[in-house]
């Protein structure tokens, strides 16, 4: 069963086709007029809303204007439940009986959406085995409670005792967690020695600090800007929670995970668990793709795009031997370093490419290493709903400081035109789309910020066979490591046969060992990153070729933007549109 876990934007260095039985929506169907059917998705997104109090808290600035009060404070439970299966249920059947005759453009995209989406996480009811670990490396609960406490916005004083409360229930949380592992592990379902190395390393690092905790730290740091006269009780309040309740729970991970670790249960990745484990690969990477093509049709594809991109780099390496030898050797710079120029540099440069950006406030910041993983450079906080002057970008100092150019990029994705630009242009565009904003196809949303990068590779660098290649190598790493997370979780290939196919390619064979570990840590992890980029790419060279002269990115572009975060086969329907109409 799907686990629940936060979800943010994430910069990193559930599709299999749908069955034929399952029923479409007809004409015939119960007719809904515009304004039942956007009656009907704001009770949802009501529902969605009151139903986990830390989405509803950064998902929304004024619950009570949409209805929501009383909700419990609480981090909720590890897992779905039967419940939410059968509310799942519900709403298809809802969808599934109604004429879409009477709506708009938008609400047939969000009904489309929907179907897709509801459809998509109710093939995870039968499953009966969980592969996926509530503690991992880069995306676990350990990951994810430390990014909800540092990011918690206090607005007010209840703001304050809330998160209290829910640094509190950190013990009751992880131990559901810990219990939920332990089940894992009587089922011989268990990470590798390697894995749970990371694991226990990242909670090492954020228990590292004590009294002057980075969750500490933020509290006070913006409980100040509230100005409360009780302003010191909350202070001991917190530091009282982080230091006898949210460490010790960290320290109760690291404990249960000294007990387990060489059990020589653990099989590492999610292939060495058998057809199930398969299978489970299979649904996961629909997910993480937001594509109805099978996995062993994507490796395929991959793995012809990898040998194109090779041989590519070879050739230009050969042919101007002086800018490879530049570029390499990363001789050549943007000449940007300071986060709000960059920011301000893209704006200005995207209005050639793109639609006309809204104005919104934003704020960005360096993460704390104590709460950061290795394989993060940065993120995206998404905006409230009801409030997208709210925009926080967090960055990794680490990737910042060894890689400037990197970083110039990360922020393009992060920002403009990546997600913070994506998020607010679409929520601004389309006011009534509430249900959208807990629509989540991440291979969009990612695809969409993979794919601007390239943009601003060709915006920042003053020779167009560096840009280029630049584009060549960030394709080429992406779609490798998408790649060798098929081979390694659904393919089973173990780290010597990893290093050989490493080898065939030309490629170091030597990081094998490193590789295997992180994807069997994180199955999928890059696979919104790399086909969500391959498909935006595929749908801008379709457009291409059939529009030529009269082909406009802009246009491509807020078409793209328009249609929301979707799967691809319905972006494929408003790419299609926006080529016929343009002919």
């Amino acid at each position: 069963m799907k686990k629940k876990f936060m979800i943010i934007l994430l910069a990193v260095a559930m599709l299999l086709p749908l069955s034929a039985c399952k029923k479409e929506p007809t004409d015939t169907g119960k007719p809904i007029s515009s304004e039942e059917f956007k009656s009907l998705m704001l009770d949802w997104f009501r529902e969605d809303m009151a139903s986990d109090y830390t989405n509803l808290h950064f998902s929304l600035e004024n619950p009570e204007k949409y209805g929501i009060t009383d909700v419990e404070v609480s981090l909720g439970e590890i897992e779905s439940n039967d419940e939410d299966f059968q509310q799942l249920k519900d709403r298809l059947a809802v969808l599934e009986g109604l004429s879409t005759k009477e709506l708009t453009e938008d609400q047939k995209i969000a009904y489309d959406s929907l179907l897709t989406l509801y459809r998509n996480n109710l093939d995870w009811e039968p499953v009966e085995h969980d592969y996926t670990f509530v503690f991992s490396p880069n995306h676990g609960i350990n990951n994810n409670l430390t990014t909800v406490y540092t990011e918690f916005v206090l607005r007010s004083e209840q703001d304050a005792k809330d998160l209290i409360t829910l640094v509190l229930d950190s013990k009751r949380y992880i131990e559901l967690g810990i219990a939920y592992t332990r089940d894992q592990f009587d089922e011989d379902i268990v990470q590798s020695d390697a894995v749970i190395d990371m694991v226990v390393e990242q909670c090492e690092r954020f228990i590292s600090k004590r009294e002057d905790n980075e969750v500490i730290r933020t509290f006070n740091e913006n409980l100040e800007e509230l100005n409360l006269e009780n302003e010191d009780e909350y202070k001991k309040q917190m530091k009282d929670a982080v230091l006898n309740v949210l460490i010790p729970a960290y320290e109760e991970i690291i404990a249960m995970y000294d007990e387990i670790k060489g059990s020589g249960k653990g099989k590492g990745s999610i292939a060495s668990y058998g057809d199930e484990g398969k299978h489970y690969y299979e649904l996961l990477f629909r997910d993480k793709s937001s594509s109805d093509v099978s996995v062993k049709e994507w490796e395929e594809i991959l793995r012809k795009e990898i040998e194109d991109l090779i041989n590519e780099e070879i050739a230009f390496a050969r042919k101007y031997y002086s800018a490879y030898v530049k570029w390499y050797q990363g001789e050549y710079s943007y000449g940007m370093d300071e986060a709000y120029e960059i920011f301000t540099a893209l704006k200005e440069k995207l209005v050639s490419d793109f639609p006309m950006y809204p104005e919104v406030d934003y704020t960005i910041s360096y993460l704390d290493p104590s709460v950061t993983s290795e394989n993060v450079s940065a993120y995206y906080l998404v905006a409230p709903f009801d409030n997208m002057n709210t925009n926080v970008v967090k960055a990794n100092p680490a990737y910042s400081d060894n890689d400037p150019n990197g970083y110039v990029v990360t922020l393009a994705h992060e920002g403009y035109p990546g997600h913070l630009y994506q998020t607010t242009y679409y929520f601004t565009s389309h006011p009534d789309s509430e249900i959208r904003y807990v629509t989540d196809f991440i291979g969009y949303t990612e695809g969409w910020a993979m794919y601007v990068e390239e943009y601003a590779m060709d915006y920042f660098s003053t020779d167009s066979k560096i840009a280029r290649i630049d584009q060549v190598d960030n394709r080429l790493n992406y779609y490798l490591e998408a790649y060798l997370d098929i081979l390694v979780n659904y393919e089973g290939y173990s780290v010597k046969k990893l290093a050989n196919a490493l080898n065939a390619m030309d490629l170091n064979g030597d990081a094998a060992s490193m590789i295997y570990d992180t994807l069997a840590g994180d199955p999928a992890i890059f696979v919104p990153y790399a086909l969500g980029l391959y498909q935006m790419l595929d749908l801008r060279d379709l457009a291409k070729d059939k529009l030529g002269s009269k082909f406009s990115s802009v246009e491509f572009n807020r078409t793209v933007l328009d249609a929301g975060c979707t799967s691809f086969a319905i972006l494929k329907q408003q790419v299609e549109k926006y080529i016929n109409s343009a002919k």
